[in-house]
């Protein structure tokens, strides 16, 4: 069916005066599309943030409530390396650590069982890296907890973050033999 020139300026009048034709139509959805991908990310960033700021105020009041100093271990610094590390006798464990890190914190009562146990056989050692720069520089630690283990002054072995006390004890033992 043909339209006449009457029926053809009908139907252009029309679409011209046609608020939201399709194209525009088209448009819309892909903008509603796109504010509703941004609406996800802020949530998603609300909730991050919210949750920073939950660990920020947990370890301000870990760092406000510092363990108790152990007794079976020997805290270590840069004016005291050399004679506890590398002058010792008996094979040494040296464990970089810090105030903040959560995981050395979980790691210092597994070192203290490890020393009673071991007694005078090894040495157990802590060193805070952010109170000894210097050492933590001479020894490459770029992640914490990190665990040294000396024999005879030399450095023979090292591992790092959490680790089952058996797989620390098993390391000593083969510095004892």
């Amino acid at each position: 069916m043909v339209l006449g020139q009457e029926e053809q300026g009908s139907a252009v009048s029309s679409a011209m005066n046609d608020p939201r034709p399709d194209g525009l139509i088209q448009k819309d959805d892909s903008i509603l599309e796109s504010v509703q991908r941004e609406n996800q990310f802020l949530f998603k960033l609300r909730m991050r943030l919210r949750d920073e700021r939950v660990w920020m105020t947990y370890f301000r009041v870990e760092r406000n409530n510092p363990p108790v100093k152990s007794m079976s271990l020997t805290v270590v610094n840069e004016a005291n390396f050399d004679e506890e590390v590398k002058l010792s006798k008996v094979p040494v464990l040296v464990d970089f650590w810090a105030e903040w890190c959560g995981p050395c914190r979980m790691l210092t009562p597994v070192l203290e069982q490890l020393a009673e146990e071991k007694g005078a056989a090894v040495k157990i050692t802590k060193v805070n890296v952010d109170e000894n720069p210097g050492l933590a520089q001479e020894f490459s630690v770029r992640s914490i907890p990190m665990l040294a283990f000396f024999h005879e002054g030399e450095l023979k072995d090292t591992i790092v973050g959490i680790q089952p006390k058996e797989a620390i004890a098993a390391i000593l033992d083969d510095l004892s033999l």
